[in-house]
């Protein structure tokens, strides 16, 4: 079965329970969506090669996913696109 990595930037500048709370929703979003988190990977705030809103630093995470039997990237996409403070992801599947 195919596993996939998820990295998100998102907004340095959120307080700690703001990031808390963005990051229970991400998870939440991933196992609605049929997406087990296998390993979690916390590279905290990095400098950026170019700004986003204004900003040339970004806090990382990245994730290791396991799908269920449905996998909903569309709604994923949707749900992600709208989080307030998730300025970039990438979900790509991990070569075998």
């Amino acid at each position: 079965m195919k596993k996939y990595e998820l990295m998100m930037i998102i907004d340095p500048m959120l307080e700690k329970q703001a990031l808390e709370t963005l990051i229970g929703g991400i998870r939440s979003e991933l196992d609605d969506h049929g997406l087990s988190v296998d390993s979690e990977v916390v590279w905290g705030v990095r400098d950026m090669a170019y700004k986003i809103n204004g900003s040339k630093q970004g806090y990382y995470l990245i994730y290791t996913l396991n799908p269920a039997d449905s996998l909903d990237i569309p709604g994923l996409n949707k749900v992600f696109g709208i989080k307030k403070g998730l300025w970039r992801y990438l979900l790509t599947v991990v070569p075998a």
